[in-house]
């Protein structure tokens, strides 16, 4: 009767034990996913209002540089031409340049060796009338850009802003020590514009038929390069991009899994004392 009593004493708690342990790790998991879902929105919506602000302080550029009352001067005389690229940010990056109908360029903000763009893709579209493309291949530099070009007489103004650098730009900005991916996509979704990570890998590739478009709309998702992250998504004003910032699961999880293996030792102490108290206790009631 005595042996009964003690083993129920010690089943009672390893039982209300494993159900602490269970109740603790489901409410950290759910703490955690709810502090990373506010922490990734903030980031989302801030990268994303800065991103913005690039974009279209390009396109004003190009709007105001078509305008100018020196452009015919500077087409007609490209030895006279000065143009200057206005970031607003020490890691914006990209060019003005005034181009011919043909594509070769009269001046540029860019030093160096003036390019053409005479087998550019683009470029029969914008001798039509004003165009925004991005992503599109910068063949000066390399790199995928956002293009904004206005066609005027005798010539075009285009401006290139570099979305190669946008997105570890916005993470140097915005990633807070948590290494967050911060992902541009189309207004479709199904092409890259800018990427945080691998940026010269991603920009500009197609993700219509990957996981990541799958499951669209979920906090938990498979990232572009197969890795479990939680999203929050917001849409860039002026361009209906959309601007996504992810985090690692694991990472999100970490913290909890540490309080549950710290509470799981801590429980198993606790029923390591109270068998060798119970079989203590049976001696001597014996």
């Amino acid at each position: 009767m005595v042996a009964a009593y003690v083993a129920a004493v010690v089943v009672v708690f390893a039982l209300a034990a494993a159900a602490a342990a269970v109740y603790v790790g489901a409410q950290s998991g759910r703490d955690e996913r709810s502090d990373a879902s506010r922490a990734l929105a903030f980031a989302a919506k801030a990268a994303a209002g800065r991103l913005a602000s690039s974009i279209a302080a390009n396109r004003v550029g190009v709007e105001r540089l078509a305008t100018s009352p020196q452009i015919s001067r500077a087409i007609a005389n490209p030895a006279v031409c000065t143009l200057l690229f206005p970031a607003t940010g020490k890691a914006d990056r990209g060019h003005f340049d005034i181009l011919r109908p043909d594509g070769t360029v009269l001046c540029s903000s860019r030093k160096g060796r003036l390019p053409s763009y005479q087998h550019a893709s683009w470029l029969l579209r914008i001798r039509k009338a004003p165009q925004f493309f991005a992503p599109v291949l910068d063949t000066a530099t390399g790199d995928q850009v956002a293009l904004s070009a206005i066609p005027v007489r005798g010539g075009i103004v285009a401006g290139f802003y570099d979305l190669t650098a946008a997105g570890p730009y916005l993470a140097s900005l915005y990633n807070g020590g948590l290494r967050l991916e911060f992902l541009v996509t189309s207004q479709d979704g199904g092409t890259v514009v800018a990427r945080s990570l691998a940026p010269r890998r991603w920009v500009g590739k197609s993700i219509e038929r990957t996981p990541f478009m799958r499951d669209a709309g979920r906090f938990e998702r498979r990232g572009i390069d197969g890795t479990r992250r939680y999203y929050r998504q917001v849409t860039l004003e002026g361009t209906g991009w959309h601007l996504l910032a992810g985090r690692d699961k694991d990472d999100v999880l970490a913290a909890g899994r540490h309080l549950e293996h710290r509470l799981l030792l801590i429980l198993l102490v606790g029923l390591a004392t109270v068998v060798a108290s119970a079989v203590l206790t049976y001696r001597r009631l014996a």
